[in-house]
């Protein structure tokens, strides 16, 4: 139950217990009586009955432990053709498997040239491949090939001709049959099932072993080298899984908003000006939490605080950015051409009043000057890291009532007036930073995450 595989130098360890100590089954006799079960089905794996090639009383459904194979009708073979298979020698013990996997790299869909060769209107798409391996007595990779349409996977005629070809032509060893052909997808298996069966050969349905990541990669790395494929420099970073922050159902849930903003194309509301970016401030409604970290510790925002989203849009990107600082968001977003010393600021109000005309309802009754009082500053001077301002008010009770709120967000002014001076790009800590959403081509997205987006459906 137990061996090695090579390829190009590269080797990789399969262990399969169910392969231990395997018998072969004893062939069909001709009046029709079956044989024993293989031990295929001894620990849950299911087994399969291999009637006499021209019997049709057979069963028509297989439960092989994890799926239902449905066998179909369909014959891939043609009379020549069988006769000249049935003719090479069973090797019963012998147990090939068909598993179709994505390559590790980027082409250009059927049709097109390939990816890097010129055409910005190209599809770039992870071709397919089947692989065809041996898995008992001596697990190893026989072939590979990728079908016409390199998008989809190949079909069970293209895979069927691929797994005679092995027969007639083998990589390794002599001309033979395969006592089993075991498919990863059940589907398959019911396709190819008649096929097989014509020749002989059983067709069962089981899981995919380890150590097909070790022959995927080998040969998308072969395939780079000959410049038949791409790879992006960030195709092989992790993906957002292996950040520990997040869970599976909080990514998923990522996946399924970014999918719908995505159709409903904010975008196209943008002024019909010569700018890539739309900022626009916006009051919370209710309070959120902004975490940091995997204990779901962060910072409380509070009715009536605002936040900062910009929509991108240039030929490269488009998406979505939001800023709880406005100095971040003025740092990010404003035009190399301009500074913060351009940017139009409002004019000193009391920043309680301001907060709760922001909020649309006072926290607190404060009793109001009838006349425009005289706005006095904090001692020392200090600025809100949420708006950029500095804090003033119109009364010391004004004051006192706002501190709470505003404590957490207080900075000395000579903090902001030094960094403005020297061009500070970043004001907030982390996780209050900035929260990016960028939609760009597929190429730029680690293959970790396309797996996670096919996993979810």
């Amino acid at each position: 139950g137990r061996g090695r595989g090579e390829l190009s130098g590269t080797r990789a360890m399969w262990t399969y217990s169910k392969w231990d100590n395997l018998d072969s089954d004893s062939d069909v006799d001709g009046d029709g009586a079956t044989a024993p079960p293989s031990p295929l089905g001894a620990d849950g794996g299911g087994h399969a009955v291999r009637p006499p090639p021209s019997s049709k009383a057979t069963p028509t459904r297989f439960d092989f432990g994890e799926e239902q194979v449905e066998p179909l009708e369909a014959d891939l073979t043609s009379p020549g053709q069988r006769t000249r298979l049935r003719s090479l020698p069973l090797v019963e013990n012998e147990v090939w498997q068909l598993v179709v996997r994505r390559l590790r790299v980027w082409n250009a869909a059927a049709g097109q040239a390939a990816v890097g060769g010129g055409g910005s209107d190209q599809i770039p798409i992870q071709p397919q491949a089947l692989l065809l391996c041996a898995l008992y007595p001596e697990g190893k990779l026989l072939s590979y090939t990728i079908g016409v349409v390199p998008e989809s996977p190949p079909t069970p005629s293209e895979t069927f001709a691929h797994l005679t070809s092995a027969m007639l032509n083998p990589s390794v060893g002599a001309q033979r049959r395969p006592g089993k052909v075991v498919c990863v997808d059940a589907k398959l298996a019911g396709a190819l099932f008649r096929s097989l069966e014509s020749l002989g050969v059983e067709c069962t349905q089981l899981s995919e072993p380890t150590g097909i990541d070790d022959y995927v990669k080998l040969i998308s790395d072969q395939l780079v080298a000959k410049s038949v494929a791409a790879r992006g420099d960030i195709s092989e970073m992790p993906g957002l899984l292996g950040d520990k922050t997040l869970t599976e159902a909080g990514l998923m849930g990522l996946f399924t908003q970014a999918s719908s903003l995505l159709r409903d194309q904010p975008w196209v509301a943008m002024p019909p000006v010569d700018a890539r970016h739309l900022v626009v401030k916006i009051t919370l409604l209710r309070p959120i939490t902004v975490l940091g970290d995997s204990a779901g510790r962060g910072t409380q925002l509070e009715r009536g605080d605002s936040v900062w989203l910009a929509l991108l849009h240039d030929d490269e990107m488009m998406g979505f950015a939001i800023f709880w600082c406005r100095l971040d968001c003025e740092a990010r977003m404003l035009p190399p051409t301009l500074d913060h010393a351009d940017v139009h600021r409002e004019a000193p109000r009391c920043a309680y009043e301001a907060a709760s005309l922001e909020a649309t309802t006072a926290t607190a009754a404060v009793e109001m000057p009838q006349k425009p009082a005289k706005l006095k500053r904090t001692k020392p001077r200090s600025y809100d890291l949420r708006a950029g301002s500095e804090l003033v008010y119109n009364s010391a009770q004004a004051q006192r009532l706002h501190w709470p709120d505003v404590k957490p967000w207080s900075r000395p002014l000579s903090e902001r007036d030094e960094g403005i001076a020297q061009g500070r790009k970043w004001w907030a800590r982390p996780p209050l930073q900035e929260a990016s959403l960028l939609y760009r081509e597929a190429t730029l997205v680690p293959f970790d995450d396309h797996d996670t987006i096919r996993r979810f459906g």
